[in-house]
C-alpha cells in the first residue's frame, strides 16, 4: 500500500515535467531536416569520365589526365617539381586526329601570363568544350610565343586505353 502511494506521488510530481516537455515544439528539427533534404534534391552530381595519361614527353611537367564532362573536356597537369609558370589559353590548340580544333573554355591553378600574379604553380587544368568520346588521339600546343619561350607541345596522345562514356 505504501509503495503504491510513492507510485502515485512520483507519477502526480513527473506529470507536470511531461506536460512541459510535450509542450516544447519539434518544428526546429523537421525545418533542419526539410533543408538538407532540399539541400539534397538540389545537388545533382555531374557525370565525369576520366583516362589517365601520364605522359612525361614535356620533361618535369606530366599531362597527368583527361576528363570528359557533359560540357566539356578537362586536362589536368602536374609538375614534379613546383615550377614558375603562367597560361595564356587562347594560344593553345587542342584538336583530335580528325582536325577537329576544340574552343579553350577556362584553366584553373595557374595564373594567366599577362597579369602582375607569379606563383609557383604543382598542378592545374585547362577546360576545352567537349571532345568527341570516340576520338583515338588529340595534339594539345601552345604557340611559340618571343616573350614566354619554352611552348608546350604533346602530339598524337594516344587514347586507346580510354573508355569515355557517350554521355
Amino acid at each position: 500500500m505504501l509503495s503504491k502511494k510513492i507510485i502515485l506521488v512520483l507519477t502526480l510530481s513527473l506529470l507536470p515535467v511531461g506536460f512541459a516537455l510535450a509542450l516544447i515544439p519539434n518544428a526546429p528539427q523537421k525545418r533542419e531536416k526539410e533543408k538538407t533534404e532540399r539541400n539534397r534534391s538540389a545537388k545533382t552530381t555531374e557525370k565525369v569520365s576520366c583516362c589517365e595519361l601520364d605522359d612525361r614527353s614535356q620533361g618535369d611537367l606530366r599531362l597527368v589526365r583527361l576528363c570528359l564532362t557533359k560540357t566539356n573536356t578537362r586536362i589536368f597537369f602536374k609538375y614534379d617539381h613546383p615550377s614558375f609558370a603562367c597560361t595564356i589559353l587562347e594560344n593553345v590548340t587542342f584538336r583530335d586526329e580528325t582536325g577537329k580544333v576544340y574552343s579553350a573554355v577556362s584553366y584553373e591553378g595557374i595564373p594567366r601570363c599577362q597579369s602582375s600574379k607569379s606563383w609557383q604553380v604543382e598542378t592545374f587544368s585547362w577546360s576545352f568544350e567537349r571532345m568527341d568520346p570516340k576520338a583515338k588521339t588529340f595534339d594539345l600546343f601552345e604557340k611559340e610565343i618571343p616573350e614566354f619561350p619554352g611552348a608546350w607541345s604533346w602530339r598524337e596522345i594516344s587514347l586507346k586505353n580510354c573508355r569515355f562514356e557517350a554521355e
